[in-house]
């Protein structure tokens, strides 16, 4: 093709010239007239030379009579003329026209087909562009005016790749053939490389040797030879090993890992069948599914054993994918797997790991459990489905905690999860409810579980069965309380007395000297009013004036009107408050100390007004107390110690009731201690203005040892 396209480039070159050198055809009536003056100059011309050799040209004679005679000889001669000269040049005009007509013809089909012509088209001659077909145009960007440029060169076009016309055309001389293509790489207006098989040529253009290049534009196809390239070394240096094969097994080819992984050689590897690697330990069904998976056109995945070239197995995690043509022909298969032994190996260990690990969390005593972020059960411990009353713990996965947990208690279910998010480890009492509706006392103790990724994702709760200790703890404790609530109210009652005693005391000291002091301080005011009534009678005398301005100034040192002012005031209050300490002690003697342990006749409104006193340190600061008592209150039959105990346990109940709602806001509640009589009764009635008694546990306010508050808050 490319020898054809030069030899119509050089036709087209040639007919070019021709076509450019020919006589155009003239009119008829241009070649008579030129016709008729020549043979009329020639006749003119003939007739004066003939004059002159006979010796017989006399005078001149007039001009048109010349030409008469001139043009009368040329019509006589002018058939003549026509069959000698005219009709040979007419008939060679008319060849010259249609040789001319044909040549046009011929250029213009030979120009269509180097325009129509998938190859890119140039004569170059001295390093110039004489001539490129539209491809050429198209691929490199520039236009006629600009490839046509006489500044512009060949070589401009170049990218490293082209030797120089001096060479081709110094190996044209010397009978290099030149024919055989070459890579040759040009640079586009926008930059961009168009990669070329180009044919060479030297050719003669006019009197000039041009090079004649025909290129094949590979650009495509250099593209996807170098993905090609990519592709294949990826391939080859893949870590996992690869192996491409015909539909019957046939290996065509083995990358490096594969022949690293097997130990066997390429050549030993290339035109073997598949089998040679199989083991006997790698079930035949296996072979079968996969085998006919690849053979339909489908992929397969699996695990199986291998064999190597020394013979040792190793497990391997197989992909094998078909190459499948458009209609649907399977040509090859890749098959791609990597060596999984240590994985196995450490699955098996793994799966005997937790195994023993699995023996171990069913033999602990203790109900262990993983429950997610919404409290449901994700899996635990058969101990568990025992306390719950269940045959296997995998009746209890997926249900929530809540289920066993009565409602009062769900709160430290929630406070526990709370903990465990934190990474504490406390523990907390817990009532559950087992499938058979038994109450079972446990002691949980939460921690977080985490995923992989370390974020928090649930729980791991342990439950310790603590019902039977609970029972027995529960029995100690009332049984030793009964033994000893008759002594410790013994010895409260003594220390109580000895306490007001060792106060009273004292405190009598106090207000005998306070009182002292207040009536020495009232003596002195006395004296000192005398003495000022004296000086004023003195400020006649001058040495009494002058004892008066001493006095005056020592009065104002001593700020003697503030002393004198305040001083009462300060004894007045000091024995307020002494004798409020001894109301004070008398009541704690009254309340821990009663007169005797039988029944007695109580004064309600007495033993509330002593409770009140001392509970007074407990409710100052967060309530004001309001005391409706009635007078006529009848006394009622009673044990007084127990009354105050009572009266003590709800006013500090009321009090922490109401430090619940206020906080630290500095607001105070209320606390409205009533007494009236109603029928036969007399009704104690305690309110405040706390938050109440929830509703889920006034049930059990009776109850012996319930409490809501934490240890070492309450009253007992």
């Amino acid at each position: 093709m490319s020898s054809r396209l030069t030899e119509a480039v050089t036709l087209l070159r040639d007919l070019n010239e021709s076509t450019e050198t020919a006589t155009p055809t003239k009119p008829i009536w241009l070649s008579a007239a030129r016709l008729l003056l020549a043979t009329l100059g020639s006749v003119f011309a003939v007739e004066t030379l003939i004059m002159l050799l006979l010796g017989r040209l006399g005078p001149v004679p007039p001009l048109w009579e010349a030409v008469l005679d001139s043009t009368l000889l040329s019509l006589l001669l002018l058939p003549l003329l026509y069959c000698v000269l005219y009709r040979p040049l007419d008939r060679l005009r008319r060849a010259q026209g249609a040789a001319v007509g044909e040549t046009t013809r011929l250029y213009d089909s030979l120009r269509l087909l180097l325009e129509a012509s998938p190859y890119m088209t140039m004569i170059v001659c001295d390093g110039r562009i004489m001539y490129a077909n539209g491809i050429c145009f198209q691929r490199l960007g520039y236009t006629a005016e600009e490839l046509y440029a006489p500044d512009f060169h060949f070589a401009q076009l170049l990218k490293n790749s082209y030797c120089g016309l001096d060479s081709v055309l110094h190996n044209e001389i010397t009978s290099v053939d030149q024919s055989a293509g070459h890579k040759l790489t040009l640079m586009s207006k926008s930059g961009e490389a168009v990669h070329t098989i180009a044919h060479e040529k030297v050719i003669r253009f006019g009197d000039a040797l041009a090079e004649l290049i025909n290129m094949d534009d590979i650009t495509e196809r250099a593209a996807m030879e170098e993905r090609l390239n990519i592709l294949t070394t990826a391939l080859e240096q893949s870590p996992v090993a690869t192996i491409i094969a015909a539909p019957d097994g046939t290996i065509e080819y083995a990358n490096e890992e594969f022949l690293r992984l097997t130990g066997y050689a390429r050549e030993e590897v290339l035109n073997q069948k598949t089998l040679m690697f199989r083991s006997e330990r790698t079930p035949k069904e296996i072979y079968h599914d996969m085998w006919n998976s690849v053979r339909d056109g489908r992929s397969w995945q699996g695990e199986v054993i291998n064999r190597r070239r020394d013979g040792s197995d190793y497990w391997a995690s197989l992909s094998i994918a078909p190459i499948v043509t458009e209609s649907g022909k399977v040509t090859h298969f890749v098959a791609m797997h990597t060596d999984i032994s240590t994985q196995k190996a450490s699955a098996e260990a793994l799966a005997m790991s937790e195994w023993r690990l699995k023996k171990l969390f069913n033999s602990v005593q203790e109900g262990i459990a993983v429950f997610d972020d919404d409290n449901r059960l994700a899996f635990c411990n058969s101990s568990l489905a025992r306390l719950l009353g269940y045959h296997s713990s995998r009746e209890l996965v997926g249900r929530n905690l809540f289920d066993f947990v009565p409602t009062d208690q769900h709160d430290i279910v929630q406070k526990a999860r709370e903990q465990s998010r934190e990474g504490s480890h406390e523990q907390y009492e817990l009532r559950l409810t087992t499938l058979q509706g038994e109450q079972k006392d446990v002691l949980i103790s939460a921690s977080p579980w985490l995923d992989d990724s370390g974020q928090y994702s649930g729980s791991i709760v342990a439950f310790l069965d603590i019902t039977e200790r609970q029972q027995a703890e529960r029995e100690m404790r009332q049984s030793e309380l009964e033994r000893s609530h008759e002594a410790k109210l013994a010895a409260v009652g003594s220390l109580a007395a000895g306490i007001a005693h060792e106060i009273n005391t004292p405190t009598q000291f106090i207000g005998d000297n306070v009182r002292f002091l207040a009536d020495a301080i009232e003596a002195l005011k006395n004296f000192i009013n005398k003495a000022h009534a004296n000086l004023e009678q003195l400020n006649g005398v001058p040495e009494g004036v002058k004892v008066r301005q001493q006095c005056d100034a020592l009065a104002e040192e001593l700020d003697l009107p503030f002393l004198l002012e305040e001083a009462p005031q300060a004894i007045e209050q000091t024995l307020e408050g002494v004798e409020r300490v001894r109301r004070i002690v008398l009541s704690m003697k009254e309340f821990a100390h009663p007169d005797n342990d039988d029944k007695a006749k109580c004064d309600l409104n007495a033993m509330l007004d002593t409770t009140l006193t001392v509970a007074r340190n407990e409710l100052k600061y967060v309530a004001n107390v309001e005391r409706r008592f009635d007078k006529d209150l009848p006394t009622v039959f009673g044990y007084r110690g127990d009354l105050n105990q009572v009266f003590l346990n709800l006013l500090v109940n009321a009090a922490h009731a109401i430090a619940d709602v206020v906080g630290d806001g500095g607001e105070k509640g209320t606390i409205t201690v009533e007494t009236y009589r109603e029928d036969n009764w007399a009704v104690v009635a305690i309110s405040d203005t706390g938050g109440g008694i929830p509703e889920e546990i006034q049930s059990r306010i009776f109850d012996p040892f319930f409490t809501t508050k934490e240890v070492g808050k309450g009253t007992g």
